[in-house]
């Protein structure tokens, strides 16, 4: 089923029920992530809650057995089976519909398909009427908390596509019983890879990005640009360079933006600076590193596309083939180092202005600045 199973199981608070009417369907109101099923399995380990099942895009992790009473449905433990999915009730239609959303809502279908032929559980969502009698089906969090009032959770929340995860949990029970059956609705294909983060997780590290003055919109999808700015930011933090804003990623970004000035007079580390522009990374803002700064400052529009040290000395700080020739390969190279010295300059406390690979007038300032308190 393209999925893997991992079990993480729950040893102990374990009371059985053998009464199974009614799947719930929750969400973990944790990011979405390709191991957030088994982190927060490993959670419920350590808490008074739990589910059967808890679905990422990748996986799904068994918490406790089918037999055991799962504390997550108040008024309907003892007759539940539960998944948990990763993710926010607060989810967009949108949200539900990116490509890691439909493949974890794959394996909660195949989840619940295998509930369906065991207790023989009708595939539908229960009405409040069905619920309170005990009828057999499908409900959320939010569904059994307005028939019972026990809590106040509305998971999985008023954009959870209910009609799209039945006709998957039916199209799961056919292929299971290898009974092939058409679905009501193929399943969507989106037109972008986010590589196996959703659309929230990617739009809250672009927010990140902007913070940082990175010049970019917040789609929540994982594009060319996004992965740029992303690659620019992981080399110079001493990361793996792969440009998708993982969990990592994500704890640097947190640390860039909560870092300030403070305001002593102690010089700012400048090492991100001179790997940006390939010089060794001592901490000394000396001779070589001012040259290679300089080169790129001068050659850009600002500078004049100028070259005071050759044109190969300049193709050289800025990564491109030192043909002599200062064509597109070599300016979109310049470009992209102008954007790493852009970062580097703000991770100082300066301000050069959108980290956007044009080396303007805040630049400029940002970089004067710099030097000023810097250079030896």
């Amino acid at each position: 089923m393209g999925f893997t199973t991992v079990n993480i199981l729950k040893d102990r608070d374990l009371v059985r029920s053998d009464d199974r009417d009614i799947i719930g369907i929750h969400t973990m109101e944790a990011p979405e992530g390709p191991q957030t099923a088994e982190a927060v399995a490993n959670y419920f380990k350590r808490v008074q809650a739990d589910s059967h099942w808890c679905c990422d895009n990748n996986s799904r992790a068994r918490v406790i057995p089918d037999w055991a009473i799962a504390w997550t449905l108040p008024g309907a433990n003892s007759r539940s089976l539960n998944i948990e999915f990763a993710g926010y009730a607060r989810q967009s239609p949108q949200d539900w519909r990116d490509a890691y959303s439909l493949d974890m809502l794959e394996v909660g279908a195949y989840c619940a398909a295998e509930w369906v032929i065991k207790y023989n559980i009708p595939i539908r969502r229960l009405s409040d009427t069905q619920i309170r009698n005990g009828d057999k089906g499908f409900a959320g969090h939010v569904d059994v908390n307005r028939v019972y009032h026990q809590s106040s959770h509305w998971d999985p929340g008023p954009s959870f596509p209910w009609a799209y995860f039945l006709d998957r949990v039916r199209v799961a029970v056919g292929l299971i019983k290898n009974q092939p059956v058409e679905p009501a609705e193929p399943k969507p294909q989106p037109d972008w890879n986010n590589h196996g983060y959703s659309m929230a997780w990617i739009k809250a590290q672009q927010e990140k990005l902007i913070d940082l003055d990175f010049d970019l919109a917040p789609t929540g999808k994982l594009g060319s640009l996004t992965m740029k700015y992303t690659k620019v930011f992981q080399k110079l933090v001493g990361l793996v360079a792969d440009g998708v804003p993982g969990p990592d990623t994500s704890k640097a970004l947190d640390a860039a933006i909560a870092r300030k000035p403070d305001g002593s007079v102690r010089k700012p580390n400048c090492r991100a600076l001179q790997r940006a522009v390939r010089v060794h990374d001592d901490n000394v803002w000396g001779s070589a590193t001012d040259k290679a700064v300089l080169a790129v400052r001068e050659a850009s529009v600002l500078g004049g596309n100028d070259f005071p040290h050759g044109v190969r000395f300049t193709q050289e700080v800025v990564g491109a083939i030192k043909d002599g020739i200062w064509g597109d390969r070599s300016r979109e190279a310049h470009d992209d180092t102008v954007i790493s010295v852009q970062t580097a300059l703000r991770a100082m406390g300066f301000r050069p202005g959108p980290v956007d690979g044009v080396w303007g007038q805040q630049t400029d300032e940002a970089f004067v600045a710099a030097r000023k308190v810097c250079r030896v």
